[in-house]
Parts: C-alpha cells; sequence; structure tokens
C-alpha cells in the first residue's frame, strides 16, 4: 500500500509540472522564429512606381538571350528559394518545353546581401515578369519587371 502511495504522489508531481510548463514554449519560438523572418527583394534598374523596367539590348547586337539580376538583403547565410512562374516556355509540337530562367537557390553572403541572376531572351519582350523569392514556404517576397 504504501509503494502505491508513492508511485501516486509522483504521477501527481509530474502532472502537476506537466500543466505549471505546458506544451506553449514550443509553438511560442516557432511564431518568434516567423517574426525574424526578413527578404528585402530589389533591383539596380529604373522602375515607374509599381515595375522595374529592364531595357534588353537592341536587335542590332543579334543578341538572342541577356541576363539582368534581382538583388536581396536577409539574414546572414540564409539560403534563398527562387521561381519565376512566368518564365521561358517554348512549344515544340504542341508539348512545353520550360528552360530554366533562374537558379533553384542561393545563399546570402555573411552581410546578408546577395544577387541571383536571371536569364532572360528575346521571346520575354515586353512580357511583365515576376521573380519570387522564398524563405521558407511559408515567408515569399516577390517583384515584378517589364522586359522592354
Amino acid at each position: 500500500m504504501k509503494h502505491l502511495a508513492v508511485k501516486l504522489l509522483f504521477f501527481i508531481g509530474y502532472l502537476l509540472i506537466f500543466i505549471l510548463i505546458g506544451c506553449d514554449y514550443p509553438t511560442d519560438s516557432e511564431a518568434d522564429f516567423q517574426e525574424d523572418l526578413l527578404l528585402i527583394l530589389y533591383m539596380d534598374n529604373p522602375d515607374d512606381g509599381s515595375l522595374y523596367l529592364v531595357d534588353y539590348p537592341q536587335k542590332d547586337c543579334d543578341r538572342i538571350s541577356f541576363y539582368t539580376s534581382v538583388k536581396y538583403l536577409t539574414t546572414p547565410a540564409t539560403r534563398v528559394f527562387w521561381t519565376l512562374p512566368d518564365g521561358n516556355t517554348l512549344y515544340n509540337q504542341n508539348s512545353p518545353i520550360t528552360e530554366p530562367t533562374i537558379n533553384y537557390f542561393t545563399y546570402s553572403k555573411d552581410d546578408g546581401s546577395g544577387e541571383e541572376i536571371i536569364y532572360l531572351n528575346e521571346n520575354m519582350l515586353n512580357d511583365t515578369l515576376t521573380v519570387i523569392g522564398c524563405l521558407n514556404e511559408d515567408y515569399c517576397k516577390s517583384l515584378e519587371f517589364i522586359v522592354k
């Protein structure tokens, strides 16, 4: 009987500690982590108030492709995932062929800055494109630009 009373006392003690401490700590730290995320996207190109303007080289240069870049600021040594949803899709015999126009991810430098190169070609002239950078699946930023 004494042995059962000791077990019951330990069980009540553990239950009391569990109730007082609870399970809030992990979810609070996850919320704090989301609030600490930072990602700022920008380009060195001029803008018209809502879109960045990217000048494609003149056709007399005989260039079939060109590169521009999006710059970013985040925390040091942070991986940024990239996508260009309206990128370069060509159709050959009614089958879409999508060329990669941006790398899948990059890492920021020790000061939190970074740059991602975007492939452009003459099929993108006068198109408005959106580049999306994400730190995780819930935290993404986007930037729009037009190729002129």
